[in-house]
C-alpha cells in the first residue's frame, strides 16, 4: 500500500512539474519579432555610400517573411520607409538606387511608397537613380517617378500607365444552385460591389468616375515625374501598355538602356562621388552574397490573388507573374 502511494506521489510530481514549467513558457512568444536593420557592404570599398533599396514583388499591405520561428518582416511599404529613414540619417550616404522587380500593386501602398520617396528625396537632396532589372509596370513605375534618371535592363518590360478594378458578379451561379441571397441596405448604393448581381448602368458610371480619378491622378504624376521629357502626351502612352526597353526609352517614360553596374556609374556622377560603395539592409546578421541577392521576401501576384476573395480593391497592377 506504501508503494502504491509513493507511486501516486511520484506521478503527481511530475505531473505539477510539467504544468509549471507549461505555465513558465506559455507566454514567452515564439517568433513574430523585429530586429532593427543592419547595414550591408554588396560592392565596392569606397568612403561614400550609395544605398541599393529593393522594391520588389506586389506593392500591398501585406506582411512578408516570418514565420513560427522567424523574424516578422513587415509590408513592402514599412520596410521601404524603414529603409529610407536609416539612409536619411547617415551623413555619408549621397545617392540611392532603386532596384525594381515589380508589376505594381494596390493604389493606396503603391502611393504612400511614392510619396515617402518624395518626401526623402526632397529632404535628404540627394540623387535618386531606377534601375529596372525585368518588370517595372503599373504601380512601380508610379513609385519610382521621383527619380532623377530611369535605367531599364535590355531585357525588362516597362510601363502599364492605367488602372482597373475587378468586380466578380455570381449571380448566374447563383441561380444555378439555387442560392438566393438577400442583402438588407441602407443607401441607394451600398451593395453596387457586392457580388450578388451586376452593376447597374447607374453604379457603373460612378465606379467609371473614381477610376477615372486614380488614372489622371497617375498620368499628372509622371507627367511631373519625367519633367519634359516625355515624347508623347501622356494619353498616348497611357492606354496600359507595356513596352520594351527601347521603345520606352523612344517614348521618354525611361531614360537609358544598360545593366546595373551602369545604374551604378551613373548614380555616382551625378552625386559627384568617385570613392563609393554598394550598401543595402538587412536583419539578423544577414549576409547578401552579390548585389542581385533579395533583401526581403517576395509576394507574387499569384499569392496576392487571395485578395480578391477579401473584398474589391483598385490596381496599379500589370496582371502578370514574374
Amino acid at each position: 500500500m506504501k508503494i502504491k502511494n509513493r507511486e501516486t506521489t511520484k506521478k503527481s510530481s511530475i505531473i505539477f512539474l510539467v504544468f509549471l514549467l507549461q505555465s513558465c513558457i506559455v507566454n514567452v512568444p515564439l517568433g513574430r519579432f523585429r530586429e532593427p536593420l543592419e547595414e550591408v557592404t554588396v560592392l565596392g570599398t569606397g568612403r561614400d555610400k550609395i544605398v541599393l533599396i529593393n522594391i520588389s514583388g506586389v506593392i500591398s499591405w501585406d506582411r512578408r517573411g516570418g514565420g513560427l520561428f522567424g523574424e516578422d518582416e513587415p509590408s513592402i511599404v514599412s520596410r521601404i520607409k524603414e529603409e529610407l529613414d536609416k539612409a536619411r540619417q547617415d551623413t555619408k550616404v549621397k545617392g540611392v538606387l532603386l532596384k525594381v522587380e515589380s508589376p505594381g500593386g494596390l493604389i493606396s501602398a503603391s502611393e504612400i511608397i511614392y510619396q515617402e520617396i518624395k518626401k526623402f528625396k526632397q529632404e535628404k537632396k540627394i540623387p535618386i537613380v531606377s534601375y529596372i532589372s525585368s518588370l517595372g509596370a503599373s504601380g512601380a513605375y508610379y513609385v519610382i517617378m521621383p527619380s532623377d534618371k530611369i535605367i531599364a535592363s535590355p531585357g525588362s518590360t516597362v510601363g502599364s500607365i492605367g488602372v482597373y478594378m475587378i468586380k466578380v458578379n455570381l449571380k448566374e451561379l447563383s441561380d444555378k444552385v439555387g442560392v438566393q441571397i438577400e442583402v438588407i441596405k441602407a443607401g441607394k448604393y451600398k451593395d453596387a460591389l457586392l457580388p450578388h448581381r451586376g452593376l447597374t448602368d447607374e453604379e457603373r458610371l460612378k465606379i467609371q468616375s473614381m477610376i477615372n480619378y486614380y488614372y489622371e491622378s497617375f498620368k499628372r504624376v509622371v507627367v511631373e515625374g519625367r519633367k519634359g521629357k516625355l515624347r508623347k502626351s501622356i494619353d498616348e502612352i497611357s492606354d496600359g501598355s507595356v513596352f520594351t526597353p527601347a521603345e520606352a526609352v523612344e517614348l521618354g517614360i525611361i531614360d537609358d538602356i544598360g545593366d546595373l553596374y551602369y545604374a551604378i556609374e551613373e548614380l555616382a556622377k551625378i552625386a559627384g562621388t568617385r570613392d563609393y560603395r554598394i550598401v543595402a539592409y538587412t536583419r539578423g546578421g544577414r549576409n547578401l552574397n552579390s548585389i542581385w541577392d533579395e533583401t526581403y521576401s517576395n509576394q507574387k501576384i499569384t499569392e496576392f490573388l487571395n485578395l480578391l476573395t477579401e473584398g474589391i480593391h483598385i490596381f496599379y497592377l500589370y496582371p502578370a507573374e514574374m
